[in-house]
């Protein structure tokens, strides 16, 4: 079986977190590591049982393995200088979420892929998530009749594992509205494209808007979200949506069990229960797993990858930052 190599940039949460998803899959291969702390990201590299060299900038390791691919698990600020590595020796990339902290670099990025002729996707992994997949399969399908209105959140204490606390510089994070609650707005543009304007409101915090609630405005259906990481460190995670159909309900809470319930007309309640993406990782990987996986298939399978794609995420990304400029000014932002 073809296998497709993968060179990691930034060995944190998320790059151990990927390093893991890929280190299960036979169809993938992690062939090096880059960090600004090759010591410290040695020793992580260790405690997941692997043996892989370890340098100290992409370039570097570049020049030592052989990679068809490079996935990028950097502060959002490092996003587009790495990315633009990687493009400069023909390699494929997976970038984590957000793309980049403004258009401009966005735009750079999937210019570039487009250049280098190589692909570029995006760790939008909410399109891999068992839930929300089967959301967009109940809404595409209209077995519930018309989506009439949908309310997703996405809450959580604010991130403490950021190496130097980077989320608080909004130099490299404009807070929970672009790197937390661009999830949901990605999801919502996925489903139904760009709204025609947004209305926001939020919490300010000195890197950007560490709480943030938007309408969407659509014809139809009727949509909003809401996310934030200013809660207790020890509240924890949760993502929810509710949808309402012309036929019934979706109603997805992370924290319940099941996560899953449908409603239909005049029926109870009932538990949804779906496969996992990848019944080989365990639950809490399994959508990292996924869109990993898809991003290795399309390379081995020279296809360009058809969700989570640069060009996606960067639409994803300009709503966002029109949710934001309407909850700095309090005035409705046209898109």
């Amino acid at each position: 079986m073809p296998v497709t190599t993968v060179a990691i940039a930034g060995f944190g949460f998320m790059g151990q977190t990927h390093a893991r998803c890929m280190a299960m899959n036979p169809a993938t291969k992690v062939v090096g590591v880059a960090d600004a702390d090759p010591v410290a990201a040695a020793r992580r590299v260790g405690e997941l049982g692997l043996e892989l060299p370890v340098a100290a900038s992409l370039a570097e390791l570049l020049e030592e393995v052989d990679a068809m691919a490079v996935d990028l698990c950097l502060p959002t600020d490092l996003h587009r200088p790495q990315a633009e590595v990687a493009f400069a020796r023909g390699k494929h990339v997976f970038c984590e979420k957000p793309l980049a902290l403004n258009m401009n670099d966005a735009n750079a990025m999937v210019a570039g892929a487009e250049q280098a002729g190589v692909y570029l996707m995006v760790g939008h992994c909410l399109r891999f998530w068992p839930e929300y997949a089967e959301l967009e399969r109940v809404v595409r399908s209209g077995e519930l009749g018309k989506l009439m209105s949908l309310e997703m959140a996405r809450r959580a204490g604010r991130p403490g594992y950021t190496k130097g606390d980077w989320v608080a510089d909004p130099s490299r994070c404009l807070g929970a509205a672009l790197d937390l609650h661009i999830h949901d707005a990605d999801f919502i543009n996925h489903l139904f494209g760009l709204p025609r304007a947004v209305t926001s409101c939020g919490s300010p915090y000195p890197s950007g808007f560490d709480h943030i609630s938007t309408i969407y405005h659509f014809d139809a259906p009727r949509v909003c979200a809401v996310g934030g990481w200013d809660y207790p460190a020890a509240w924890g995670f949760r993502m929810e949506y509710h949808a309402v159909f012309e036929h019934g309900t979706l109603d997805f809470d992370s924290s319940a069990s099941p996560t899953l319930t449908r409603c239909e007309a005049d029926g109870k309640p009932e538990a949804v229960r779906l496969p996992q993406p990848d019944p080989s990782a365990p639950e809490d990987l399994a959508a990292y797993a996924a869109e990993l996986d898809y991003f290795a298939t399309c390379i081995k399978r020279g296809e360009r990858p058809q969700t989570a794609t640069g060009a996606q995420a960067a639409q994803s990304l300009r709503l966002v930052l029109a949710e934001i400029e309407s909850a700095r000014t309090g005035q409705t932002v046209s898109l």
